[in-house]
């Protein structure tokens, strides 16, 4: 803008006076001051100044707004904090009249300057990781995702060598179980406090061992006991008596092997015999699941009314143990009635 020359239109940023935020709305009015003389109203539509954008006003002053050598331009909205532009159309510039923005923030304005341009190189090295729609921050999650992946496969290597080839780590921990649990067998064997089975009581045993796989072959009651789909706490039951069975024959050998050099007591094997059938068949106690109710559901009558099977007495008349049962359509099995 030249002094006597057509007007340019001057502008201010305007900030709000209590947040600081871009002013935008509002009436924002020029105050016109010449070589500091009496500061007034602009001429131009009294000083009225246009919104450019973002907070910047800007007014286009007369001519004669301008005829001086220093013009201050003061805009002023009722929101925001006043700001002055100061314009000199004709006077000779020398160092001594540029207004001084402010003490530097480090050492020189050179300083200052050179540490923009450092953050602003920064920026740009991250703008170009980042990339093109935040590809880069899908590489980078993919990374920490492949990160957590690499840890699992680590850890599965690891465990793999251990096992070895074709399994060979595991049949090591194998043998080395099955040579402890073999080292503590003869242990208590060899101890003073190991008691050898009573024959009478083998001898009973092996009886209803053989009277089992006979009612097995010939689809006896056992059979039709499955067949009619006995609770699982019955075939439980079963189940835990036959392994005690073969727990028994193991020890009583082939051909009688165990039994020899055992001295046999009547009474004592009858005694042993009525121990055995009282005792839990889940073992470290007598009574509850005995052995005998167990056997009941073998020999004795078994009937199946409205969901519920009930072992008898050996009379086949007194209940001994219920059960539940469930059938389905078309499997009538509704008793089992022995002679």
């Amino acid at each position: 803008m030249k002094k006597n020359t057509a007007s340019q239109a001057v502008g201010a940023q305007l900030v709000s006076a209590t947040d600081g935020s871009a002013v935008t709305s509002g009436t924002t009015t020029v105050y016109v001051t010449g070589d500091a003389g009496t500061q007034a109203a602009g001429s131009v539509g009294s000083g009225a100044c246009t919104h450019e954008g973002n907070g910047y006003w800007t007014y286009a002053p007369a001519q004669a707004e301008t005829n001086y050598d220093l013009v201050a331009f003061t805009f002023v909205n009722t929101a925001a904090v006043n700001a002055t532009v100061q314009i000199y159309t004709s006077f000779p510039q020398t160092g001594d009249n540029y207004a001084r923005l402010g003490a530097p923030a480090g050492a020189s304005v050179s300083a200052d300057v050179a540490a923009v341009k450092s953050d602003t190189a920064a920026t740009l090295t991250d703008t170009a990781e980042i990339g093109a729609a935040g590809a880069g921050l899908t590489a980078l999650a993919t990374q920490a995702s492949m990160d957590v992946v690499d840890g699992i496969v680590d850890n599965i290597l690891i465990d793999t060598a251990e096992i070895g080839a074709a399994g060979a780590g595991l049949t090591a921990l194998g043998d080395t179980r099955i040579a402890n649990l073999d080292a503590t067998v003869s242990s208590r064997l060899a101890s003073a406090s190991y008691t050898a089975p009573d024959n009478a009581n083998i001898a009973l045993i092996v009886a209803d061992t053989n009277e089992l796989q006979i009612d097995w072959a010939n689809g006896g009651r056992l059979d039709l006991i499955l067949d009619a789909r006995a609770s699982q706490a019955s075939l439980d039951v079963v189940d835990g008596i036959v392994d005690s069975i073969l727990v028994d024959t193991a020890v009583i050998g082939a051909a009688g092997a165990g039994l020899t050099g055992v001295a046999l007591s009547t009474a004592g094997n009858e005694a042993a015999a009525d121990a055995l059938l009282a005792r839990s068949i889940i073992g470290g106690a007598n009574g509850g699941r005995d052995v005998k109710d167990a056997l009941k559901a073998l020999r004795n009558r078994v009937e199946i009314v409205a969901g519920t099977m009930t072992i008898y007495e050996a009379d086949d008349t007194t209940a001994a143990w219920t059960a539940a049962v469930t059938t389905t359509a078309g499997d009538p099995l509704s008793s089992i009635d022995p002679a």
